[in-house]
């Protein structure tokens, strides 16, 4: 590993440390597998026959939850995280390998196939800061759409090693901190902090950088350059913006 490398990382475990609160408690756990998977998170509901619709599970404080779709079957997830914890629990995301993409479900309810429930959109006034995202993305390509609330995310692993993959990182509202990895000229990271006081870090330490960033109040190893190229006529340039969107993207299959 590069001097600078090992500098940029040492200082990156050190903000990751100071962006997670010293009393921060999993309230739950997101794990996805090897493969391509695409993690849909949200409110749990189930089917209330007597009313012939779609209920919440907990109807006073709501319950986090996720539907996994992985390459081989399709998977309902819950959390223990409800409208009753605190804006120091957290939980906790674990993307493995494979082009992953995580996403906040914001409007209309779905069924998750496979399973007798629901996903819901996010909670937004009843979760208002009571649970904040935190994890990693692991190898491969992947996509990141952040909640209403924190969001503390690594492109690849907490280790930041480098999976020579572009990964792309939309924070939207909350106070956000975002990580790539110790890329090199081949790939690179686009972080997008939305709106909050977002910190993000692009870990790599090619020259010139190759991360790029925008929204965020304060980064480190990225520019905020937007990224152009010539597409046979003219001169194309896109930010991470253009790529993450005004608010996470329905991704149901």
């Amino acid at each position: 590993m590069r001097i600078g490398t090992f500098i940029g990382v040492t200082c990156a475990l050190a903000a990751l440390g100071a962006a997670t609160p010293a009393q921060a408690i999993e309230c739950g756990s997101m794990t996805g597998t090897e493969g391509d998977d695409t993690l849909i998170i949200g409110e749990v509901y189930e089917w209330n026959a007597a009313i012939g619709a779609w209920w919440p599970v907990n109807p006073a404080f709501g319950v986090l939850g996720a539907c996994l779709f992985s390459e081989v079957d399709t998977s309902l997830i819950s959390t223990s995280c409800t409208g009753v914890n605190t804006s120091a629990d957290y939980a906790n995301i674990e993307m493995l390998g494979g082009d992953d993409a995580v996403t906040v479900q914001m409007s209309g309810i779905q069924a998750c196939p496979e399973s007798p429930y629901a996903i819901g959109p996010w909670w937004s006034g009843g979760w208002n800061n009571k649970f904040f995202l935190y994890g990693s993305l692991g190898e491969g390509a992947d996509s990141f759409y952040g909640s209403p609330n924190r969001d503390i995310i690594v492109s690849n692993s907490m280790s930041f090693t480098d999976d020579g993959e572009d990964d792309l990182l939309c924070g939207f509202s909350g106070d956000d901190a975002l990580y790539g990895d110790t890329d090199d000229t081949s790939d690179r990271e686009c972080l997008d902090g939305g709106s909050g006081e977002d910190f993000c870090h692009g870990i790599g330490t090619s020259s010139p950088e190759q991360d790029r960033v925008i929204g965020c109040e304060t980064y480190w190893s990225a520019t905020t350059a937007p990224e152009c190229f010539w597409n046979g006529w003219w001169v194309e340039c896109y930010t991470c913006s253009d790529y993450c969107g005004a608010s996470p993207p329905d991704l149901w299959p």
